[in-house]
């Protein structure tokens, strides 16, 4: 993309929303539910993205800075690290993709689309449902503004106050990103699909094909968690972050593409089965935990803050070590506690019971589902 061209990249925004709505999420969730939810982008240097009830809908509003800020991490590992690093030129021209710009393009468009789709997470959720009450009027509601408000009526809802405001939040955020990242690794083909001047027609693309495609909206996903931490970080917000550990975000997200695979949602003809995974096989999950902290640490360089490493640069190798620990419990089933974000995300799990039975009454559609204390998708 022009890394330079604002209009671009809020034409391409609009895009995004499109393809998050229209073709992403109208095949999961009923018109009456989709239709109540209105993506829109509005002028503001801040990075926000926010949910404010009006009725019975939902307005999701995504900030040009956060277009902008997108740009300019992509611009920046654009020029320290060649696209071959992250799909290869044999992938490229299979896809028909004649440029790099088309291939950062994708990667942009992949992440503006899981912003969306994580921000319809809270919606479909019902996150905010819960809470439009007799004690809340849905004007005064606004998930971005008054978060620590809301979140404590949310404890008094679910009617377990073990649970902290601060530990339903981080729930909330997991539960987003797992949704938004479940439909993004199912319908990745669907974000390629839009670039319809390089896809060529014909037989499907390669497993190799499939598996790059992925690696970059995985990069995509990574810029965002990225973007949302260094935001936080420079805020003048106090107090404790109401979003979990990026490390452990990224644990979620890296596990559910492999839960995906492992369930063979993409077995939809013999190419697919070319990139599932053998969950079983250590040596490659050990791969593709390598390769998503490596993602993690080009995000961090290209935002010049440790987001994803909490440890000084002397001590990458012990989280890196730490975070391929962490994705082979959660894969197991077993507790990640490696890490600090592993830890957190592993108590969170364990403690997740009385809020999910309460919140499924909420749910807007049958797209969630508990299953063993999980919330999971079903197609």
């Amino acid at each position: 993309m022009d890394m330079h061209a604002d209009e671009n990249g809020r034409a391409l925004s609009e895009a995004a929303f499109e393809i998050a709505q229209w073709i992403i999420l109208a095949a999961y969730i009923d018109d009456d539910i989709n239709d109540r939810i209105v993506f829109r982008l509005i002028v503001s240097p801040r990075f926000m993205a926010a949910i404010t009830p009006i009725g019975a809908g939902f307005d999701v509003k995504v900030s040009t800075g956060a277009v902008s800020a997108i740009v300019d991490v992509i611009a920046r590992i654009a020029a320290t690290n060649s696209l071959d690093d992250f799909i290869s030129a044999d992938s490229r021209q299979e896809l028909g993709i004649n440029d790099e710009e088309t291939a950062w393009d994708f990667v942009f468009v992949a992440a503006m689309i899981f912003l969306a789709l994580h921000e319809a997470g809270h919606c479909v959720g019902g996150h905010l449902s819960l809470l439009v009450g007799p004690r809340m009027s849905p004007k005064n509601l606004s998930f971005s503004e008054n978060e620590r408000r809301i979140i404590t009526a949310l404890a008094e809802a679910a009617n377990d106050m073990s649970l902290t405001p601060l530990d339903i939040s981080r729930m909330m955020e997991f539960e987003a990103d797992g949704m938004a990242a479940d439909l993004i690794y199912t319908d990745f083909l669907k974000i390629l699909g839009t670039f319809e001047d390089h896809v060529p027609t014909g037989s499907p693309p390669s497993g190799k094909c499939r598996v790059e495609l992925i690696r970059l909206c995985t990069l995509a996903m990574t810029i965002v968690l990225g973007l949302i931490e260094r935001y936080r970080l420079e805020s003048t917000r106090s107090g404790p972050s109401l979003h979990p550990l990026p490390l452990g975000r990224m644990l979620n997200i890296v596990g559910r593409r492999l839960q995906m695979l492992q369930r063979n949602t993409l077995h939809r003809n013999e190419e697919d089965a070319a990139i599932v995974v053998d969950v079983e096989d250590p040596e490659e999950l050990i791969d593709i935990a390598r390769d998503a902290f490596w993602l993690m640490m080009v995000v961090d360089k290209a935002l010049g803050k440790p987001v994803f490493n909490p440890l000084s640069d002397e001590l990458v190798t012990a989280t890196e070590s730490g975070f391929i620990s962490d994705l082979q419990a959660y894969m197991s089933g077993s507790a990640p506690n490696r890490t600090e974000a592993g830890t957190e995300l592993s108590e969170l799990a364990t403690r997740a019971g009385p809020y999910l039975r309460h919140l499924k009454t909420f749910r807007l559609c049958d797209f969630w589902r508990l299953q063993d204390g999980k919330v999971d998708t079903q197609r």
